[in-house]
């Protein structure tokens, strides 16, 4: 990808890439952040780190043990959430299903070019999938902050979200899918709109397991 500039990418092409293989989950993976490429200014990309992360490492026996009974929610940065789902695909048959779902802009609060570089990055480097082990659904834990200040707003365009009811699995959807567990990876304390999900999957009657990690782990 050295040399290669933004424009010069296919964003359907990546976005495919990303989508492939996501069966039920295919709803979720929202095109926000591919159309908006196609507004998002030019610029020369850089070749993603491949190398596995030390979250990966450390999560590989849970992830190798996986079975398509069991959901699993990561909500970190969307840098780590690109990286960990690219590696989950190409080397644990583990389909990623990316939630993002801001609009990419060059002054967003959510995004910038590191974001996008690791958004077209990894997806190109997606190995196809057809039949996944298992599913895992990945949270931009980035996507809104609890405070932020008119300051930053009068610099900044505010593409921040929050998940709401069309953007994760409903306890109708899981049932039918057969799910009987589910496990949250999250950084520090969960946002409210986590918090709320989890609250009304647990109201349902399904397990939850919360597992909170160190932000040392994603270095």
């Amino acid at each position: 990808m050295a040399g290669t500039t933004l424009h010069e990418l296919d964003f359907s092409d990546i976005y495919t890439r990303w989508v492939q293989g996501a069966g039920p989950f295919t709803c979720f993976v929202r095109k926000t952040n591919f159309v908006s490429l196609k507004h998002y200014p030019d610029f020369e990309l850089s070749p993603v780190q491949m190398r596995d992360s030390r979250l990966f490492k450390f999560l590989q026996p849970a992830m190798e043990s996986l079975s398509p009974d069991h959901l699993v929610l990561f909500d970190i940065p969307a840098l780590a959430g690109m990286r960990m789902g690219c590696l989950l695909q190409n080397k644990m048959h583990l389909k990623p299903i990316l939630t993002y779902a801001n609009p990419l802009h060059p002054y967003g609060v959510v995004g910038g070019d590191l974001y996008v570089n690791a958004l077209v990055g990894f997806g190109q480097e997606l190995m196809p999938l057809s039949s996944p082990r298992a599913y895992v659904l990945i949270l931009d834990s980035l996507r809104y902050r609890n405070r932020i200040g008119p300051a930053t707003l009068l610099k900044k365009f505010n593409n921040q979200y929050e998940l709401t009811e069309d953007d994760l699995p409903t306890i109708e959807m899981l049932g039918f899918l057969q799910y009987t567990k589910m496990t949250l990876y999250r950084l520090g304390e969960a946002k409210e709109d986590t918090s709320a999900y989890i609250q009304y999957i647990k109201e349902n009657g399904l397990t939850v397991d919360e597992i909170e990690l160190s932000k040392e782990i994603l270095r």
